[in-house]
């Protein structure tokens, strides 16, 4: 199976003519002209279509497309107010913890068991993904709640549904959707304190990561400590917290916890540069 996104960063920039070299992220000038770019490309998203055109009409048409030929009629769903119902639901608890539960209350069901069939179909069509919490007892994992990303912030904004307008969140929206086009086996870990992802490699968690639009005085503790829990339980000597735009590394009980800008850890990471 080859699975095609929306663009990356790079690519994004590549389409508007903006060369960008390893230089580039710390002369003042280029640096400047990517993060205004990356403004864009956090409302825009990464439709190839879309960003070449801005046709509203686009996005609606593939929205629908992917609502009513790749879930309605391919699974003869009747009750197509209930999938628009969950579709918005799902957007406004982007990246927040959820069961099956409680989307079947909200939703007025019977049973979770409608649920958790829609939202295969969602994630299927590659417009949500869930994402399950690291326990090592799979029954444990599967009876924890999940949480929801989605495809593309593009559908946020002219589709009809709104994704949340946390800024914080949609960058941990990105991270997401940016793990998964690397391959990256991908959890979130929780014990006291939440960290946002973790990363498995051959059974094994290799790296943990918090994502905060603004690491300050009043949310330091609660970042460092949820990164810092996954790091202690996994052994790890290094950390990530991504912000929108600061860049700081930190020694934590003996731990080095690196803080970057999501625009560059998107940028150093890819090979395209």
């Amino acid at each position: 199976l080859f699975e095609i996104y929306p663009f990356s960063f790079v690519e994004y920039l590549r389409l508007h003519g903006i060369a960008v070299r390893k230089e580039s992220l710390y002369l003042a000038e280029e640096k400047a002209t990517i993060v205004r770019a990356f403004g864009r490309y956090t409302e825009c998203g990464g439709m190839p279509e879309y960003l070449r055109n801005r046709d509203t009409d686009y996005i609606k048409t593939l929205y629908d497309n992917i609502l009513y030929r790749d879930i309605i009629a391919r699974y003869s769903i009747r009750r197509q107010r209930l999938v628009r119902e969950l579709v918005g639901i799902l957007a406004s608890t982007m990246t927040l913890p959820f069961t099956y539960n409680s989307l079947k209350k909200s939703l007025g069901l019977m049973n979770a068991i409608t649920v958790k069939e829609y939202i295969s179909y969602l994630s299927g069509a590659y417009l949500f993904f869930e994402l399950a919490r690291f326990d090592y007892s799979v029954k444990k994992q599967l009876g924890s709640p999940r949480k929801i990303y989605c495809i593309d912030t593009a559908f946020s904004i002219i589709s009809g549904f709104s994704l949340s307008p946390d800024k914080g969140r949609l960058l941990e929206n990105i991270v997401y959707i940016e793990l998964r086009r690397r391959g990256s086996g991908i959890f979130y870990f929780t014990k006291n304190r939440e960290c946002n992802f973790v990363l498995v490699d051959r059974k094994k968690i290799t790296g943990a990561i918090q994502v905060c639009y603004e690491f300050t005085e009043e949310n330091r503790e609660r970042e460092i400590r949820g990164l810092a829990e996954a790091m202690d339980e996994f052994r790890l000597d290094r950390g990530l917290i991504l912000t929108s735009d600061q860049d700081d590394e930190l020694r934590v009980e003996g731990r080095t916890i690196i803080i970057r800008p999501v625009w560059k850890w998107l940028l150093e990471n890819d090979d395209a540069i």
